[in-house]
């Protein structure tokens, strides 16, 4: 993990490969690592690689949970040159469809902020629409808001296209 926070995410890489090479078998915590390193990379996520991990991490039959699709979610709200907002939204509807054959994948309070997140760092200005209505979602769901909740939701109107919407 402490590769991830540093970013290195071609040595955590590496790091992977060669675990896998003498046998070990990779786990849930073991990709999700490796995908919060992608999603730390320096200058933007490495998201299609992330992207790869969970479907990599599906054919093997390994189950993705919540911090999965939490770390991918942050991954689609740092790429370079703006927000893969509509990869995040793919990866929502993903974890809802785990949710709906009963697997131990559920949205969180954490879930709502990143993809709040990712709608608002879109190049050329926000999609604050969308921002706005997971914000409702989360407070209708009951998930406490944080301060960091209310920012990026300010972030998202004051950077939609256009101008502010606030």
């Amino acid at each position: 993990y402490a590769v991830g926070n540093c970013g290195l995410w071609k040595k955590a890489v590496e790091l992977f490969e060669e675990m896998e090479a003498v046998g070990i078998q990779p786990n849930t915590m073991a990709y999700n690592s490796l995908i919060s390193a992608m999603e730390r990379a320096q200058g933007g996520s490495q998201w299609v690689g992330a992207l790869w991990l969970l479907k990599d991490m599906k054919e093997r039959g390994i189950q993705p949970d919540t911090v999965t699709y939490n770390r991918l979610i942050k991954g689609m709200a740092k790429a370079k040159g703006g927000s893969e907002w509509k990869w995040a939204l793919w990866l929502f509807k993903d974890m809802r469809e785990e949710r709906m054959k009963k697997r131990a994948v559920q949205a969180d309070a954490l879930t709502y902020n990143h993809l709040i997140r990712a709608m608002g760092t879109v190049e050329g200005g926000s999609q604050w629409e969308r921002a706005w209505l997971l914000f409702e979602e989360m407070k209708e769901k009951g998930f406490q808001l944080t301060t960091f909740t209310y920012n990026t939701l300010l972030r998202a109107l004051a950077r939609a296209e256009g101008g502010s919407q606030w």
